[in-house]
């Protein structure tokens, strides 16, 4: 979920200066004109023709049909002057035959879901309403999105990891390994390297029984194609795992189990024995602590990645479906329901 609004700079800024055109030109001869729409990268966002007498509403308009970014999330610029609502192209355009404009970007706060229907939902959270859908074949066992890069791994039932492009809608690739047989259940997804990391806590046809099951795979996006595949040295199933990305280790939960594997040895760090069930995990890397738990048990453990070792165990008096850690404050927060079945939170 985006947690709060964020500035995007997906503009490049013009060295044209907004000015009434200079004299006839051939845009004006046939009283249209070739748009540009750049990225402060130097992408191109989008390219169009449009009349001169269009205003700066339905300029946006076309950026949305072509790229994908809302209208509301679009500021345009011509030069450093930013575009009114109602400023008129011919009023913009200069003797040329192509307007450059400038587009810096602002993400409005939005959360995505997956569901047992095989569709998911892209939400407006100033507003409530549901933006867009996406339908797939099976249920969603779990997602993560990179609100940056605007795109989202889903997986499947059906074996099938999904990468989305969450501005226009559409599945970009595939993930599939021929070889496995894990039905996937947790995943985390680096866009910046192109990578994602997956763990498959049930197989297709029953739990997993042998300690050398490949539970956990790191993923290529580039191609879709499975890097390295890894056991935890459990045969309990994987439900949960968190990644520490600049030293490429995984921390990885199931059953009574809480493992940290190397991704680029595949190697186990350590492997800890837990006191309940575990379900979902929360981690500060950098303070090198984590936070376990889950289900119906309500007991939380709050554990010292480095010493190994667990410091401090908690009770919830209900059952626990989400957790959340702050090392700094030193204070955690679960969600979930009591024992009367309403919505709960624990702060400690």
């Amino acid at each position: 979920m985006a947690s709060e609004t964020t500035l995007l700079e997906v503009g490049k800024v013009s060295s044209a200066a907004a000015s009434p055109p200079a004299h006839a030109s051939k845009a004006l001869a046939d009283q249209g004109i070739d748009v540009c729409v750049t990225a402060l990268g130097g992408e191109v966002v989008a390219q169009f023709r449009t009349d001169l007498e269009a205003n700066v509403v339905s300029l946006r308009r076309r950026v949305y049909e072509l790229s994908g970014i809302p209208c509301n999330e679009q500021r345009l610029l011509l030069g450093h002057e930013t575009l009114g609502d109602h400023q008129v192209v011919g009023e913009l355009a200069c003797s040329t035959e192509q307007l450059c404009i400038s587009l810096i970007r602002f993400l409005q706060p939005r959360a995505l879901s997956g569901s047992a229907d095989g569709e998911l939902r892209l939400w407006e959270l100033d507003t409530g309403m549901c933006s867009r859908c996406f339908p797939t074949p099976s249920a969603v066992l779990c997602i993560v999105a990179d609100w940056i890069s605007r795109t989202a791994l889903s997986g499947h039932s059906d074996g099938i990891f999904r990468l989305w492009d969450l501005d226009r809608g559409a599945c970009l690739r595939e993930l599939q390994d021929e070889t496995a047989t894990g039905i996937p259940r947790c995943v985390a997804l680096n866009w910046g390297n192109k990578i994602a990391v997956s763990g498959c806590p049930l197989k297709k046809y029953g739990l997993a029984t042998s300690h050398n099951e490949l539970d956990v795979v790191l993923w290529d996006l580039a191609n879709g194609r499975r890097i390295r595949g890894f056991s935890t040295g459990s045969s309990a199933p994987s439900v949960s795992l968190e990644v520490d990305w600049c030293r490429l280790h995984v921390l990885v939960g199931g059953g009574n189990s809480l493992s940290l594997l190397d991704l680029e040895t595949g190697d186990a760090v350590f492997q800890l024995s837990v006191s309940a069930p575990l379900q979902i995990m929360a981690v500060d890397w950098t303070a090198q602590l984590a936070l376990t738990g889950g289900g119906c048990t309500g007991i939380l453990q709050l554990w010292d990645l480095h010493d190994q070792n667990c410091r401090h165990e908690f009770q919830c008096e209900g059952v626990v479906k989400s957790l959340a850690i702050d090392a700094v404050i030193m204070q955690g927060m679960a969600a979930g329901t009591d024992t009367n079945g309403k919505l709960a939170h624990w702060i400690w």
